[in-house]
């Protein structure tokens, strides 16, 4: 019995001795595995924020999906990434007023609280950014005597001026050209970083683009030669900015104002510039210019180019082409290809070049319909502005009549017997002015109907030069200046009108009592004065008019209401 008590104790006892080598066994390894023991946590360390997928509710995967539908290549997988902290926000903080926006508002939403949260150092004054609830054209954040967004009537942001505050950071480029309808982008004196790069090039209507005083590097991009409606330019102040000046500068022919001083460009100015260059401050010993000046005033000499751009080729260049511009001075004597860049030297250009083996085919009436086409296609942005989906314009080989590029319920061209009977180009966001003098050539036009752009300029006289046009659609766009008299010259025919929506002023031409066959007319939304004649009323059918500025005896105000 006693045998037997040893027997167990001694179990017990190797038992425990093997528990006791199989732990200390354990934490030795555990410790090779590791790298050494865990080290006690700072008190002042960070925690680690969980990675959580984006988006995580329903408003979130719309958004999500609206937004990579228009930018394919945005991800949301980093939760600290600016995008992702914008989705985020409108899909959790703001939710409620988010999930009651058109598509079009959400992205332009989007696009504001990813800048909002790509920058640093704002001040939150004056009611601040990124307030639930609240309509992002009325953010406000900054001391600059501008408002931060300024937005049209249709509620998109046409103006972003954050000038001033010292903010720091990179502006998010992708998320910005969302911002599609932008005329304005103000960032000066500030420290922002990064390059210049493509995405400047998305912004088809901008006319105002500074920025001035910030830390931004490398070169600059070509794709600057798409804002061909760009005025006011300045990237003084950058020290880090090199390279050439980009030759295709040469294309933004409207500049007026141009700083280009405290860089490190180099190359030239081009010269075709300089007829439209109110001012130009650039470092006269790096870069060549004939119109421009240090920023102390002093003209700059000119030296021989070293890096000059390559003069206009002359044009035309070949038979076809000599024949093609004779034939269009014999109907439009004015027009002129002196300036390469124009859409009429552009038109011909290509008519003789890319097109050549289909428009040397052509009869005269054809080549002048065509080259018209072309040149209102170049005029009104090019590429730059349409859509270019299903078959497009400006398409070699192509007959013109099948021309078609707009999202519209209706095609673009219509023709009778090969002549162009209707111009339908509405709803694009196109910007630029009509030619009208080689609209002119269009002679069996029943129907132009431009509604909905953003084209500028006056009002062409050309107008009444179409005898047979019907209907006549000139509805919200960026035209100024009076209607021209000639309008009434369309009396035997004109049915349907409207230039409401516009900057027009002055008074009614008197020559419109000439157009008696009016059935519809609209005029409101303009700063348009005087009186629609009387006769006109037996056949309005409608006529609507601002009633407090324009006297009618049949006309109503757009809401229905009866003119006194």
């Amino acid at each position: 019995e006693n045998m037997q008590r040893r027997i167990f104790c001694i179990a017990i006892v190797i038992a425990v001795i093997l528990m006791l080598l199989g732990t200390a066994l354990g934490f030795y390894f555990g410790l090779r595995r590791s790298g050494g023991p865990s080290p006690t946590p700072s008190p002042t360390a960070s925690p680690t924020i969980p990675v959580t997928p984006f988006p995580t509710n329903g408003l979130g995967l719309t958004l999500s999906t609206t937004i990579q539908n228009e930018l394919p290549a945005i991800s949301f997988d980093d939760p600290l990434a600016p995008a992702s902290r914008a989705l985020d926000w409108l899909t959790n903080e703001d939710a409620s007023y988010t999930s009651g926006l058109s598509f079009s508002r959400m992205l332009q939403r989007f696009a504001l609280v990813s800048l909002w949260y790509s920058l640093e150092g704002w001040n939150n004054q004056n009611g601040g950014w990124l307030q639930p609830g609240r309509h992002e054209c009325d953010w406000d954040d900054s001391n600059y005597d501008k408002d931060d967004v300024t937005c049209n009537e249709n509620s998109l942001v046409r103006k972003v001026q954050i000038c001033c505050g010292g903010l720091t950071g990179r502006l998010p480029e992708a998320e910005l050209t969302l911002l599609s309808k932008l005329t304005l982008l103000d960032v000066h004196s500030n420290a922002l970083q990064g390059t210049l790069s493509t995405w400047l090039g998305a912004f088809r209507e901008m006319k105002w683009l500074d920025m001035y005083g910030n830390q931004f590097e490398g070169t600059i991009p070509t794709e600057i030669s798409n804002l061909r409606l760009l005025e006011w330019w300045s990237v003084a102040g950058n020290s880090k900015l090199v390279g050439n000046v980009p030759t295709e500068i040469a294309l933004l022919t409207k500049l007026s104002i141009l700083y280009l001083h405290d860089t490190d460009l180099s190359g030239s100015v081009p010269s075709n510039l300089c007829p439209n260059l109110e001012r130009a401050d650039i470092e006269c010993d790096r870069i060549d210019c004939e119109c421009c000046q240090d920023h102390s005033g002093t003209q700059c000499t000119t030296p021989p180019a070293t890096n000059p751009v390559p003069p206009p080729s002359p044009s035309p260049t070949t038979t076809f082409q000599l024949n093609l511009v004779s034939l269009i001075r014999s109907r439009v004597p004015s027009v002129t290809f002196d300036d390469p860049t124009s859409p009429q030297s552009l038109a011909v250009e290509w008519m003789a070049t890319e097109d050549a083996a289909y428009s040397a085919g052509l009869s005269d009436e054809r080549l002048l319909q065509r080259f018209t086409l072309t040149t209102l296609w170049y005029s009104t942005g090019g590429e730059w502005t349409w859509n270019q989906e299903e078959v497009g314009w400006v398409v070699p080989g192509v007959p013109e009549c099948s021309w078609n590029d707009s999202n519209y319920n209706k095609r673009d061209i219509t023709c009778n017997n090969d002549q162009v009977i209707r111009v339908q180009i509405c709803c694009g966001g196109l910007a630029g002015k009509l030619p009208g003098e080689e609209l002119s050539l269009l002679t069996r036009l029943e129907l132009l109907d431009v509604h909905s752009n953003s084209l500028t300029g006056t009002l062409p006289t050309q107008l009444g030069a179409f005898p047979t046009m019907v209907w006549l659609d000139l509805y919200n766009n960026e035209f100024e200046g009076t209607i021209p008299t000639e309008i009434g010259e369309l009396g035997n025919t004109l049915e349907w009108w409207s230039v409401a929506e516009n900057n027009l002023v002055g008074t009614v031409p008197t020559e419109m009592a000439q157009l008696t066959k009016l059935s519809i007319i609209f005029f409101q939304g303009t700063d348009l004065s005087g009186s629609i004649p009387s006769n006109l009323c037996p056949n309005l059918v409608r006529a609507d008019i601002d009633c407090n500025d324009l006297e009618c005896d049949c006309c109503q105000d757009h809401s229905g209401t009866q003119c006194p």
